[in-house]
């Protein structure tokens, strides 16, 4: 199958009868997908030095800020077909991102996400895994060639220009981290807390 655009290619990676990251999930952990999941791109340039966030590849935003309870995932716009560690790259990615979309918010990278981590076949530290080989030769091998080509090419964009009053943003840690940020970033290309690892929300 040839797709023309990254969106239906992403969700036909999901949703696939037989081989989507879905079912899988469903078959390894047997965990549902019971809510619509979007996808999209973004910059993962855009992000701020030194924080656990810098250099992500992926990101999972929560249903709570969705007004119609969706999840939506992000793929960094720096990222083609044939990069991240393997071939397979893109796919390992989206199935990290849909672990976080079946599990509650608040579960973070914690034992509940690793252990669905694990069963799916994705390896390494939890906050950036990446897939085995059985799951590199098998699955994604397999759903990549009914998927054809990912269609992208990698973005490579100029430095952003700062335009407009900046807001005030806080993590979730006690005492909370306080930071300043564009609206235009927060609503796109979201911080995260390098101590606990939640998103930072509009104070």
């Amino acid at each position: 199958m040839t797709h023309t655009t990254r969106e239906g290619w992403l969700q036909e990676a999901m949703n696939h009868p037989r081989l989507g990251l879905a079912p899988w999930i469903k078959e390894r952990t047997g965990l549902v997908i019971a809510h619509t999941v979007g996808f999209s791109l973004f910059d993962e340039k855009a992000r701020p030095a030194g924080s656990k966030s810098a250099g992500k590849i992926g990101l999972c935003l929560p249903r709570l800020w969705s007004e119609g309870e969706w999840s939506e995932i992000r793929i960094s716009s720096g990222i083609g077909p044939e990069d991240v560690l393997s071939p397979y790259g893109v796919l390992a990615t989206e199935l990290h991102e849909l672990v976080h979309a079946v599990l509650p918010a608040g579960v973070k990278h914690g034992k509940p996400f690793r252990d669905a981590a694990l069963a799916c076949q994705l390896t390494g530290k939890m906050t950036s895994t990446y897939a085995t080989d059985e799951l590199l030769g098998g699955r994604l091998k397999r759903l990549s060639e009914e998927l054809g080509p990912y269609p992208h090419a990698i973005v490579k964009p100029a430095k952003p220009i700062q335009r407009g009053r900046q807001i005030k943003v806080v993590c979730a840690c006690t005492p909370e981290h306080v930071a300043r940020m564009s609206r235009t970033q927060y609503e796109t290309a979201p911080w995260s807390c390098s101590d606990c690892d939640s998103f930072l929300m509009e104070a």
